[in-house]
């Protein structure tokens, strides 16, 4: 919305109704900083929509920037996505990957369409995107002048559990993301669902058969180690966030596994996002 002045601009198709894939054939640039920790199993669990069932007791924290984006005509905007590695049980599907209960981006436009197209719980937050000191990447976010999360990556510094890591991050088993898109009816104390039902992102992008993949540049990732550090806010200082960053922050670290720094190219428009039950 608002429709009554034509189709909006969306992420997956121009005007002419060609896909923006084609005018940006190297892809959106993404710098991905990720940290992975473990935290409390029972805790994590509470923050599941039933069917999911737990896989890892693991937070996958990403806050990454994204550039040079043909949608956007060439503009960018950073993204704090939490994922946590679960198996949706539903009725006609069974699908390993990740859930992602929420994901902060720092401009309106990529939340709207996410939401509204994708089934993505996307809010928004200011940010201090990722800089490097050295050997040093600090970022942090930011809601009504509140800091509710720092991020520090040490990339010269070696992941505690790499293997562990790895297992986490990069599982053959892994089908996509994973996302409960929910949106109340209006009226009736707007507590009654118009829209109820979980959204995958698969993992594999099939591009279309007219794509030169070959001018994409290669993948590059940096194993190091990290740490998150949330606050916890009161409903004063975060009145529509708190409830959110409070079980962020009340699920304790117990250790961290790694992170690492990614730079990758992607063209992947979300056009084979589905339902699954």
């Amino acid at each position: 919305m608002p429709v009554v002045f034509g189709p909006g601009g969306t992420p997956r198709e121009t005007e002419d109704g060609s896909r923006y894939i084609y005018k940006n054939p190297k892809g959106t640039t993404i710098n991905s900083y990720k940290v992975v920790y473990e935290v409390d199993a029972a805790e994590l669990e509470k923050i599941l929509p039933k069917p999911f069932a737990l896989l890892e007791p693991c937070i996958i924290l990403s806050f990454n920037q994204l550039r040079n984006i043909g949608w956007l005509a060439g503009k960018g905007y950073d993204l704090i996505q939490i994922e946590i590695p679960a198996v949706f049980n539903g009725h006609d599907n069974k699908v390993n990957g990740t859930f992602v209960p929420v994901v902060w981006e720092n401009h309106a436009d990529p939340i709207l369409t996410g939401r509204e197209q994708l089934g993505w719980s996307k809010i928004y937050a200011d940010m201090d995107t990722p800089t490097v000191n050295g050997s040093i990447v600090r970022g942090s976010a930011y809601s009504w002048g509140f800091k509710f999360l720092d991020l520090e990556l040490d990339l010269n510094a070696r992941p505690p559990q790499p293997e562990e890591f790895n297992k986490v991050l990069n599982s053959k088993d892994k089908e996509g993301m994973m996302h409960y898109k929910y949106m109340p009816r209006t009226g009736d104390n707007f507590d009654i669902a118009d829209v109820e039902y979980i959204t995958l992102s698969p993992a594999k992008w099939h591009a279309p058969s007219d794509i030169n993949m070959d001018l994409i540049p290669k993948t590059e990732t940096r194993v190091c180690n990290g740490k998150v550090i949330w606050f916890r806010p009161e409903w004063e200082q975060m009145p529509t966030q708190y409830h959110i960053v409070q079980k962020l922050y009340d699920l304790k670290v117990k250790r961290y596994l790694g992170a690492c720094h990614t730079v990758l190219h992607s063209l992947n428009d979300r056009k084979d996002q589905r339902i699954i039950k």
